[in-house]
């Protein structure tokens, strides 16, 4: 599990991730990750783009056993302690550069990029999603210093009618962009 975690985020989001410890009670349906580190794209200096010290999943085991795994509901996603790390380089910045490879913002050339992740075949729902506990720093070169602000929290009760993703990965990236833009505005880019 942990492998293709980091597999997967690695094709999806065009930078390394890695994990300290995966936890998964498959009889309750829960998954904890605790301490996800998210890469920086190439040419940047800082340690991590974001580090997360704890991500929590509650599933609908009983949907998902009765849907004969058709379908996977998350009732509950609760992303804490998140550490985002703003760095700029001339004409671009790290957070940029990702929701770039997203497709959430055009490139330089104009056409947005597609994330190239796989797209699981089955009805995925998710319901409530938060954030808590979010830093964004900015990062000033050549002194080897910055600045931390907290990021407003996150939160949507029944993302679906919320949101309305088309897919499993546009509700994916729609999370991670929300955080990365919040993180952003606050430092006022």
């Amino acid at each position: 599990l942990k492998k293709w975690l980091m597999d997967y985020d690695t094709a999806f989001l065009g930078v390394t991730v890695s994990v300290d410890r995966i936890a998964l009670n498959p009889w309750f349906g829960t998954l904890l990750v605790t301490n996800l580190t998210v890469g920086n794209p190439p040419g940047y200096g800082s340690a991590h783009l974001a580090s997360v010290g704890r991500l929590f999943v509650d599933v609908d085991m009983g949907g998902l056993v009765k849907s004969l795994g058709h379908r996977l509901t998350v009732d509950k996603v609760h992303v804490q302690n998140v550490d985002v790390v703003y760095e700029r380089s001339l004409s671009t910045s790290n957070v940029e550069d990702v929701l770039k490879h997203l497709g959430v913002i055009q490139s330089s050339t104009g056409a947005a990029s597609s994330p190239s992740g796989p797209s699981w075949p089955l009805d995925f729902r998710i319901h409530q999603v938060n954030t808590s506990d979010v830093w964004v720093h900015a990062e000033l070169y050549p002194i080897n210093s910055g600045v931390s602000l907290s990021v407003p929290n996150l939160g949507w009760n029944n993302f679906d009618e919320e949101v309305m993703p088309k897919s499993n990965d546009e509700g994916i990236i729609i999370v991670m962009a929300t955080l990365l833009d919040n993180a952003k505005r606050v430092l006022r880019l």
